[in-house]
């Protein structure tokens, strides 16, 4: 039996083209190259045969995003920021974003709050995912005349 000897990619500046072409340097991949390690990312993969990296590029064109593991039924792994607003009068407040993986339900006083530091009081209803409704948070909300609304 005859075993090829792997040998290690070419990086993208220095792949070979048909009749000794070249990539030029103005090519959008190899300057992709250049501003993100996805192509390190593919080689340490092909060498350590292995399906995952740390640090994982999910995204060619938002580098930044990771998966976000949510374990809900039919949709395990969310893609993006997390997000809370407040929409006022057709406008919408940015309160929080980010990256990371945590649960949201624990900020919901702290959010409201900003609500009403920011238009001197508390909003009439606040629209959520099933997570915020715990019991402290509902009764919390109930307190203070705030309606809760589960959006499914």
């Amino acid at each position: 039996m005859y075993r090829k000897e792997e040998q290690p990619l070419p990086p993208p500046e220095k792949f070979e083209l048909p009749f000794e072409g070249k990539l030029s340097p103005n090519n959008r991949w190899v300057i992709m190259a250049e501003l993100i390690p996805w192509y390190e990312q593919q080689q340490s993969m092909w060498e350590n045969k292995t399906q995952s990296v740390p640090q994982r590029i999910v995204s060619l064109t938002q580098p930044h995003i990771r998966p976000i593991v949510r374990g809900k039924a039919g949709k395990p792994i969310d893609f993006g920021a997390k997000l809370s607003v407040s929409c006022v009068d057709n406008y919408v407040f940015l309160y929080k974003i980010s990256w990371e993986n945590f649960n949201e339900s624990c900020h919901l006083k702290e959010q409201v709050e900003k609500y009403k530091e920011t238009f001197g009081y508390y909003p009439e209803s606040v629209h959520v995912d099933k997570i915020y409704r715990t019991r402290e948070n509902r009764n919390w909300c109930k307190e203070r005349g705030i309606r809760t609304v589960v959006r499914s």
